[in-house]
């Protein structure tokens, strides 16, 4: 009986696993970009400006991210077998998890603005989802802030403490789940 339940608890994991985004990309000597977003950390450093060694998909580098929590990303490791957890370098300025949703209307309110500023144009939205909505709209604030806020506050995440993947839920993987 065992062994069904474990069974299924990796299938579940994976089932997750393959229903995260993905892409193929390099990785630079200064990490990762995705969506404006730069991820580094000192895991890619036998990695920058490397083949991957996948031919089929040009030597570029298999990678996951999942689009309502942009904190981290995952880099398959051809090399070595396993995936490598890569964290967004800006991290450190928002203090919640927050999706591509936050990203992108922070993008969409300032068009020309460095990742610096746009993290802190993110972080000022979420800070409105501490102070409530019992405040009296500004001037010319769009009501897709109000559910924007909606959204982030949905995930029940409040603090930088996130969990780190893979959670306890889902045991060690085996190779050949992940070969494919």
């Amino acid at each position: 009986m065992s062994g069904l339940i474990e069974a299924g608890v990796i299938s579940g994991c994976f089932v997750w696993w393959r229903l995260l985004s993905q892409r193929r990309q390099v990785i630079n000597a200064y990490g990762i970009k995705v969506s404006r977003r730069t991820y580094d950390g000192q895991e890619l450093n036998p990695f920058r400006q490397q083949p991957s060694g996948v031919k089929e998909a040009k030597n570029r580098w298999e990678i996951r991210y999942d689009p309502y929590d942009v904190s981290r990303i995952w880099v398959r490791d051809h090399w070595n077998g396993g995936w490598i957890t890569v964290f967004w370098s800006q991290l450190h300025r928002v203090a919640a998890p927050f999706g591509e949703l936050a990203w992108d209307h922070a993008r969409s309110r300032q068009p020309g603005a460095t990742e610096e500023e746009l993290a802190g144009a993110v972080a000022d939205l979420l800070q409105l989802r501490v102070k409530g909505f019992r405040r009296p709209r500004p001037r010319g604030e769009p009501l897709v802030v109000r559910h924007l806020l909606g959204r982030t506050t949905q995930s029940g995440l409040t603090g930088p403490g996130w969990p780190a993947w893979p959670g306890p839920r889902c045991p060690a993987w085996p190779r050949t789940l992940l070969a494919s």
